[in-house]
């Protein structure tokens, strides 16, 4: 059965935190997006999900301090050079039509997968999943929920650092998600 998703029920986010000495004086940081593409298929008992997200669709939604979300910490500027620098070090200096890709296995409650940079590397991805199946009219309708976590030096060839090099983005990046998908 293939489906497609509904994007006022489906959500990305991004967490990131910092390693090293001076790791205490950076922020841990959450980024959303919207795909630009997300589909799914259901067959033999599993879930196969793909999808795109323009990296013009990146947002810093804010820093995290104990598990909340605070969005007045970081000033626009904060936030565009925080999307430029990742551009230019994880993404390869791609511009904000380029995509990153995922293609994504969820059986039971295991979620695996490859996350591709339009740089042309890649990272492998797995977490967790739960799938709740539901009917709208006389559509199926799957609608998923997980996390996965993956490894940003896979992904960016290199360790990331902050400012002046002062500290290094955590090699361990949480990716957040929730879809809802509608049987096409």
């Amino acid at each position: 059965m293939r489906y497609e998703i509904d994007p006022s029920h489906s959500t990305l986010e991004i967490f990131t935190s910092a390693d090293g000495l001076f790791a205490r004086l950076a922020h841990d940081l959450r980024l959303s997006a919207v795909a630009s593409e997300l589909s799914a298929e259901r067959a033999d008992g599993a879930v196969s999900v793909r999808a795109r997200v323009r990296l013009g669709a990146l947002r810093v939604d804010g820093v995290m301090k104990d598990g909340a979300l605070r969005e007045g910490v970081l000033s626009a500027d904060d936030r565009a050079q925080i999307l430029t620098k990742m551009r230019a070090e994880v993404f390869g200096g791609q511009g904000e039509e380029a995509h990153v890709e995922l293609d994504g296995h969820l059986r039971g409650s295991s979620f695996s997968g490859t996350v591709r940079s339009p740089a042309g590397r890649s990272a492998k991805a797995h977490g967790t999943a739960t799938t709740t199946s539901s009917t709208r009219g006389e559509k199926a309708v799957e609608d998923v929920t997980g996390s996965f976590e993956l490894s940003l030096r896979e992904l960016a060839g290199h360790d990331v650092k902050g400012p002046l090099g002062a500290f290094r983005v955590s090699d361990h990046v949480r990716v957040a998600f929730k879809a809802r998908f509608v049987e096409a």
